[in-house]
């Protein structure tokens, strides 16, 4: 923990409950100075903070608060040069980070293939609780940028939480989800399967104002709004050098939508594409067959 990680995690709470009306000295007043975080132990830091995230999250919804544990932990991860530790703090992440095995981690794959070879600039479209981010921050450097795009407020509170404790500050935490409106009304809950707590509304940026920096590396992970940005938007293969994009099968089919309609977006002659399946990668022409959720390891060619 450093002071320039705190600032930024104050400064990302602070954009994140603005979209809430709550005022800006409102949510810094929840927040433990750094001296205070500083001079308190591992387990009784994350208590503070925990006690913290529990305040706001309050203030905007008492069902959100309630999904956090009364006991958070931390699972400390190493994945060769790179170790990080994430906060376990609700029931999602003990279901999808307290056990789960290093292959569970597909960044690894990512890394080991050359799609994070000398990246300096990362898109994180679906940042969840911020675990792809924390290493993509590590490998891009302090000269390097971590663009995370997260809708679900409390994922967006738990991110925020692990930049803070590993001392991560470049990676820019964005509450919201990159998509073809500005807001999506009557979102649907988490009966869908989808990884996000909805708040009202699910607040969404344009895609098409995204044009910030060529991206060295994007990966597009949007529970199964794949379709909807890249019919729209074919161009998004061109933000990125290097792509990873998850195809969520099942959430498509929920919507009546065939992952073919995806697959025959992809730009074949621009990339070799990979599925990557508990690391081990099977190359993808346009008549492979797919099934579940795919990772699609996307090299340009």
């Amino acid at each position: 923990m450093n002071l320039k990680a705190y600032r930024q995690y104050v400064h990302t709470l602070a954009s994140l409950h603005r979209q809430y009306g709550v005022a800006d000295a409102e949510t810094r007043a929840t927040v433990p100075t750094l001296a205070t975080l500083k001079a308190a132990p591992d387990k009784e830091r994350l208590e503070l903070l925990a006690a913290s995230m529990r305040a706001r999250l309050t203030r905007i919804s008492p069902k959100l608060a309630e999904q956090l544990l009364a006991e958070p932990w931390l699972r400390h991860l190493t994945f060769g040069d790179i170790a990080f530790s994430v906060p376990i703090i609700n029931e999602q992440g003990v279901e999808w980070y307290g056990s789960a095995p290093p292959e569970n981690f597909d960044f690894t794959i990512e890394r080991s293939i050359g799609l994070l070879d000398e990246a300096r600039v990362v898109y994180d479209f679906g940042g969840h609780h911020g675990v792809w981010a924390a290493y993509y921050a590590r490998v891009v450097g302090d000269g390097g940028f971590v663009y995370s795009f997260e809708p679900s407020v409390i994922n967006v509170e738990v991110s925020a939480l692990l930049f803070l404790l590993n001392g991560i500050s470049n990676v820019v935490n964005i509450g919201a989800a990159v998509g073809t409106m500005t807001d999506h009304d009557g979102a649907e809950g988490s009966s869908t399967g989808m990884l996000v707590d909805f708040v009202e509304q699910m607040r969404v940026i344009d895609v098409r104002s995204l044009a910030w920096r060529y991206g060295d590396f994007m990966k597009m992970d949007i529970e199964g709004f794949e379709y909807d940005l890249l019919t729209r938007f074919p161009w998004l293969f061109d933000l990125a050098t290097h792509i990873h994009l998850e195809l969520h099968i099942p959430h498509l089919e929920r919507r009546g939508l065939d992952y073919r309609d995806v697959t025959a977006l992809l730009p074949f002659e621009q990339f070799e594409i990979h599925n990557s399946e508990g690391g081990v990668l099977e190359l993808v022409t346009r008549d492979t067959p797919l099934s579940g959720y795919c990772s699609l390891m996307m090299r340009r060619l």
